[in-house]
């Protein structure tokens, strides 16, 4: 496979992180963030999850390409550098919606390699 298209112009907003990865109250956030809490992130150190995510998918390839009504969907995984130098295996999940050449980051959570 590839890398991500444009990787180098990814978006991850603030609010993704902290009101949705970082968040014990968000329905489905809330089991991202106690992992992620785990790897030492909090809401103080946002940006460092934010620019761990980027150089993730900047460095990593393409494991699979799913289509959606929205746009493009590509799956990412790769190790996930953290503050508690914890090895981890992660998946993301990243869009270029229709018409539109820049990925957005939909989300993340670990994963189990063999």
């Amino acid at each position: 496979m590839n890398k991500l298209p444009n990787a180098n112009l990814a978006i991850i907003t603030e609010s993704k992180i902290c009101d949705y990865l970082l968040s014990l109250t968000h329905n489905i956030g809330k089991y991202k963030a106690k992992y992620f809490f785990s790897l030492g992130f909090n809401k103080k150190n946002w940006l460092q999850l934010k620019k761990s995510l980027i150089k993730l998918c900047q460095n990593n390839e393409i494991t699979n390409i799913e289509l959606s009504p929205y746009g493009k969907k590509f799956i990412i995984e790769g190790e996930l550098e953290n503050p508690n130098k914890v090895s981890c295996n992660i998946r993301t999940v990243w869009i270029i919606e229709n018409d539109k050449e820049i990925p957005y980051f939909v989300t993340a959570y670990p994963i189990k390699k063999n």
